[in-house]
């Protein structure tokens, strides 16, 4: 399953709800105007690619996206993260 909302102008936080989707494999929220934090508890269990690139995200990124084994594309770019990213990252 896919879900592609690129290039709208949504606002608002990323719901945590987006892991009860049963069989998400992408998420691309791309370029809207997302802010806030991303939840720990963002992610369903099944997400192979995650692009989040172009809103205003803030904070970390959460160490739960570390254990999602199925996790191979991400894009964080263009937004307001901080901190570092953990060495889990390249395993």
């Amino acid at each position: 399953r896919t879900l592609i909302l690129d290039n709208n102008d949504f606002t608002g936080t990323l719901s945590p709800q987006f892991k009860n989707i049963n069989n998400l494999r992408t998420i691309s929220l791309a370029n809207n105007k997302l802010w806030g934090t991303i939840p720990p508890d963002f992610f369903p269990g099944s997400i192979a690619s995650l692009n989040l690139e172009g809103n205003k995200l803030s904070g970390s990124i959460p160490s739960t996206v570390f254990d999602l084994e199925e996790l191979s594309d991400v894009n964080f770019g263009s937004n307001r993260l901080t901190g570092t990213i953990a060495t889990e990252w390249g395993n």
